[in-house]
């Protein structure tokens, strides 16, 4: 089955939109060690900027059963990865417009179901987000129509065989 992607702009189908961002995991610049004496330090380039004006340090250490430096090179880098930008959560409530033709286009989002990835677009709160994928949908099976999703970023953790 492959995922979908599409657009939701605030004036064509959102009639209000929740906004949530937790940037209290983000960091900048990763230290990690493991235990056999391995140690690596992953930094983000584009710090300082306008929207994180200094760096913020996280240090993890990894614990393994063997020596594989290949493996807790790959761990920090998910880990970093994981850690390097905010969560994101936002609610979409969406308007009835199926009989506007300027509609027609985004008519096919209410199919959307998680997992699909979406671009989130509100001029007016300079919000602009790509590569999201909806975490939940709420529908109305008395009108038969999506009444609203949430789109962000899910916590994954690191797991190994």
């Amino acid at each position: 089955e492959s995922k979908r992607s599409g657009v939701i702009m605030y004036s064509y189908n959102m009639t209000d939109i929740d906004f949530e961002e937790d940037d209290s995991d983000l960091i900048t610049v990763l230290n990690a060690e493991d235990n056999f004496g391995h140690t690596v330090t992953i930094t983000n380039p584009d710090v300082p900027s306008e929207e994180i004006p200094h760096h913020i340090y996280g240090y993890v250490k990894f614990n393994y059963d063997a020596d594989d430096e290949t493996a807790f090179l790959a761990d920090a880098q998910e880990y970093y990865d994981e850690h390097k930008q905010s969560r994101i959560n936002i609610t979409v409530h969406f308007a009835n417009l199926s009989d506007i033709k300027k509609y027609q286009q985004f008519l096919d989002l209410d199919d959307y179901e998680v997992g699909d990835t979406i671009m989130i677009y509100h001029k007016e709160l300079d919000i602009y987000y790509s590569n999201l994928e909806i975490i939940s949908k709420t529908y109305d099976v008395v009108a038969q129509k999506t009444a609203e999703i949430q789109v962000g970023s899910f916590k994954h953790a690191i797991t190994r065989k």
